[in-house]
């Protein structure tokens, strides 16, 4: 005589109907925590998803930053979305409003928030390094190394030096991440010469007048570092272009600062003993390589110098100068400026 089984079956009836309704009230709730937003108050709140931060990590972040009220409802849908829900690092806008579907596809996306970089003309190696500490992008030592290292390991169709990147980071204005790897920083700056430079000026524009790139982008970075007033770039880089064409030492006083590898106002004589290859007052021709990283104008002029006879200059008080053709004229107007400084 078999045993009643309806009892039975129907408590395992009543234990699936159960599981079931458990079930679909946690995908509810779970549905509804990942697209209900954490306030009904519309503010920017600024999140940064630093490099390999997990989504759990990422999911307590936004609760504490206040916009997440289910942690767990953001995990699963970031687990469900697959490759879709893949965070990228970076600082992205966000706003409470925003559901936490939202907010994933948005931190998925990798629109991250761009800084403005503002490269000054001629700034150095050395100073857009700390101009990066200063403002917290990228890693400045990475940059300095990446620049200082040469261009073997960037594809550009212009040639570029093994030793040194300097001179070839183009000076501009550009739109970065936060954390911005050093190598993408130093590819954009490298690509924005080859568009200005060599496929502007260069290819489009002036012919390099039997000069090698390097010796034009030299010779600029000197022109950068001497001229002070945009209007008297062209006649420094005539008279520049003379000495050299005349093997005269350049006697630039911006290589002379370039090799003390520190600014000062008024250079003594001492400095201008100072031994180094970037010392035009001791060595003739070009130094070894620019000694910052010149603008178009600077690049220009130095492609297209005005045609003058000037040799010498001397800088006023107000940053302009005095042009001479011989060296007692240029004698003369040192001596004119000296006496209107002891009045």
């Amino acid at each position: 005589m078999s045993r009643p089984r309806a009892p039975f079956l129907r408590i395992l009836a009543a234990g699936l109907l159960v599981i079931v309704l458990a079930v679909a009230v946690f995908v509810i709730w779970v549905w509804r925590g990942f697209h209900a937003p954490a306030g009904s108050v519309k503010r920017r709140v600024v999140v940064e998803v630093r490099p390999g931060a997990t989504v759990g990590e990422v999911a307590g972040l936004l609760r504490q930053r206040g916009l997440l009220r289910n942690p767990l409802a953001f995990r699963l849908g970031a687990r469900l979305a697959g490759d879709g829900g893949r965070i990228k690092q970076g600082e992205y806008a966000l706003s409470p409003t925003m559901s936490p579907a939202r907010i994933l596809r948005t931190l998925a996306s990798g629109n991250s928030i761009d800084h403005r970089l503002l490269v000054p003309e001629g700034s150095s190696i050395r100073h857009i390094s700390e101009l990066l500490e200063t403002r917290g992008l990228s890693d400045p030592a990475g940059f300095e190394v990446q620049g200082l290292r040469g261009g073997d390991d960037f594809d550009t169709e212009f040639p570029k030096r093994s030793t040194s990147l300097q001179g070839y980071l183009f000076p501009d204005t550009y739109r970065v991440e936060r954390r911005l790897p050093p190598d993408r920083l130093v590819s954009m700056m490298l690509a924005r010469f080859e568009e200005v430079v060599w496929q502007d000026l260069m290819k489009r524009g002036s012919a390099l007048r039997g000069k090698s790139l390097h010796d034009i982008v030299t010779l600029a970075s000197l022109v950068e570092g001497e001229a002070r007033r945009p209007e008297e770039r062209e006649i420094i880089a005539g008279v520049l272009w003379n000495r050299l064409n005349q093997g005269r030492p350049l006697q630039c006083d911006a290589t002379v600062q370039y090799a003390l590898g520190n600014h000062k106002q008024r250079l003594t004589f001492e400095d201008l003993r100072v031994e180094s290859a970037y010392n035009t007052y001791l060595h003739v021709g070009l130094p070894p390589g620019p000694i910052n990283n010149p603008g178009r104008a600077s690049i220009s002029v130095a492609l297209n110098p005005a045609r003058v006879s000037y040799l010498y200059y001397v800088a006023r008080a107000d940053g302009s100068h005095i042009f001479s053709n011989t060296y007692d004229e240029h004698q003369a107007a040192i001596e004119r400026l000296a006496a209107l400084n002891e009045r």
